[in-house]
This record gives C-alpha cells, structure tokens and sequence, in this order.
C-alpha cells in the first residue's frame, strides 16, 4: 500500500521512477501538517459573498481598452487544502476567456498552511492594447483541492 508522487511516471527512458510513500492513517485528533492519510470527500468553499470582480483601464491607454480585470474572493477546504483554481471571463462580446489562478499553493501535491482557514485570492488578468470596451464579467470559477474534490460556481446564467 503506498501512494505515487512528484513526477513523471512511464515506460520511457526519461521517466521517473515512482516514489511511493507508506503513511500511517490519520488519528482522530491529527492536526493540520501531520503527515498521514486522511478521507478527505468535500469539495473546497467559495464565500460567495466576498467575491468582486472590476476592471481598473490604463489612464494612459484609456481609449485603446487596455487595462486589467481584478477578481477576489475567500476560500477554504476541510483537508486537503485548495490546489488548482479555474476562472472564466466573459468580455463585452460576449466571448469566455478562461485560464488559471497562480497562488502559493497551485502546484505540487501538498497543501502548506491551515487549509480551513479563509484565504483571500486575487486574480490579475491584464488586458491587451485593442481589448473589447465595455462590462467584463466573471463567468465561472471551479475550486479543486489537493485531494481532487471540485466544485463549479457559475455567475452568469447562460440562456441559449
């Protein structure tokens, strides 16, 4: 029994071997950076209260559309810690844009710090010279924790 970690794992020369880790269960009274393994089966906790989103335009290339969108919100996990963050923007045109959140704990397979305390993250997201003019808004954002739990928000509702 084990788990396979960090890396490329194959049948080609420049794969890695795996790194199989023997940990022990977690205990009922094991605290946040205890190395064990624990069920973790929820997915992460947007306040969706503290969500914002606004575009802040370049004075200087205040006609030209150039700018950048600023997106913030708080989220949690109960175990694992939240890992990858995907964002959805719509522009003026009613086109999506859609990309990834970087933050402290975004890559590799462990959370640091106290996953079930709020963190506030902030998405910067620039927008080029010749950028539509007009209300950007947030689509969507879908939380993943470390332990694969994810969870969808959407913010527009889309009618065909």
């Amino acid at each position: 029994e084990g788990w396979t970690c960090c890396g490329r794992v194959g049948n080609t020369p420049d794969d890695e071997y795996p790194i199989l880790l023997d940990l022990p269960p977690c205990a009922a009274d094991a605290a946040p950076g205890d190395k064990c393994v624990g069920e973790d089966h929820l997915p992460p906790q947007l306040d969706r209260a503290s969500v914002t989103a606004a575009v802040e335009q370049n004075d200087d290339d205040k006609a030209h559309g150039a700018g950048t969108v600023r997106v913030t919100f708080k989220a949690r996990d109960d175990k694992a810690g939240i890992g990858t963050v995907q964002y959805r923007i719509m522009d003026p045109q009613g086109m999506s844009h859609s990309g990834y959140l970087d933050h402290d704990n975004a890559y590799g397979p462990v959370f640091t710090g106290d996953p079930q305390e709020w963190k506030v993250y902030e998405l910067k997201l620039p927008l080029a010279r010749g950028s539509p003019r007009g209300v950007w808004r947030l689509e969507s954002l879908d939380l993943h924790d470390k332990a694969g739990n994810r969870k969808h928000h959407q913010f527009i509702e889309l009618l065909q």
